[in-house]
């Protein structure tokens, strides 16, 4: 399934089949179906969000401490 990270800026109501519907509120940020993300970014009611690289870096250094 191909996902993709959108903060909400208006409410969006999204129909995946013909009797389901997904309400999103305005300020929402959430993990979608990329075909929803898509139709909300269309529709003014959605930006995407990039997802936060972590550093790892302090956790390489951390592991390399206790290996000595």
């Amino acid at each position: 399934m191909n996902q993709k990270r959108v903060r909400f800026l208006k409410d969006f109501d999204w129909k995946p089949s013909a009797m389901v519907t997904v309400a999103y509120r305005a300020g929402e940020t959430k993990l979608v179906d990329a075909a929803c993300a898509e139709a909300a970014i269309a529709r003014d009611a959605a930006e995407a969000v990039a997802f936060p690289v972590p550093d790892i870096s302090a956790v390489k250094k951390a592991r390399r401490k206790s290996d000595v």
